[in-house]
């Protein structure tokens, strides 16, 4: 059974269980998405290359994903044991460096952590993320990230957000999804039994 399966059935069955974790669920949680995300190898191994190699087409995939949901930002984020690293971003140029930042008040960390999409309509009253500066400071408001996959692996996620509270649909689960399987498929290395550059 994958790491991030066990996660889910440990804590939740409903995107409303996520938003209203208490004090000791948040801890056990927060616990056990550090080690689904320190010990899985292979993850960090998938990352540098989708890093590496796939940044133009990251770049045209987040700048769609506001076109088809109609959202203000869009990232796509790759996480490592201590960060978060934005491979692209609707709001720098594409030639611009990766941006990095602590893994520690990431949102898209909880994608990568689960496996599964996270859909947060109002972030000062969602459990998991209204500690962060983000939340706090109404930078971000609502929030949907969904993972990138490469060979079924987890490596990433594709999340568009907006700093005014909103009801994400269906269909803009399905939209981003689109999206995410795209992005994952541009970085698909031929095998995992070499490792990829960096």
């Amino acid at each position: 059974m994958k790491p991030w399966r066990n996660l889910r059935k440990h804590l939740l069955g409903r995107q409303a269980d996520y938003a209203n974790l208490d004090e000791e669920q948040l801890q056990h949680y927060q616990l056990r998405l550090d080690q689904v995300i320190e010990r899985n190898e292979r993850l960090t191994m998938a990352q540098n290359y989708l890093a590496q190699t796939a940044r133009k087409e990251a770049q045209r995939i987040a700048i769609l994903a506001i076109e088809r949901l109609n959202a203000d930002h869009a990232q796509i984020n790759v996480i490592t044991k201590t960060d978060q690293v934005t491979i692209a971003s609707t709001d720098v140029a594409v030639d611009a460096p990766n941006s990095v930042r602590p893994r520690e008040g990431s949102w898209c960390q909880h994608v990568v952590g689960t496996g599964d999409v996270l859909a947060i309509e109002d972030g000062s009253r969602h459990a998991m993320v209204r500690d962060t500066e983000e939340a706090q400071t109404g930078e971000i408001a609502s929030y949907l990230g969904h993972p990138i996959r490469m060979r079924g692996e987890v490596v990433g996620a594709l999340c568009v957000f907006d700093d005014q509270a909103r009801e994400w649909t269906t269909e803009d689960v399905r939209r981003l999804g689109q999206l995410a399987e795209a992005a994952g498929q541009a970085a698909t290395v031929d095998s995992w039994s070499s490792r990829p550059p960096g």
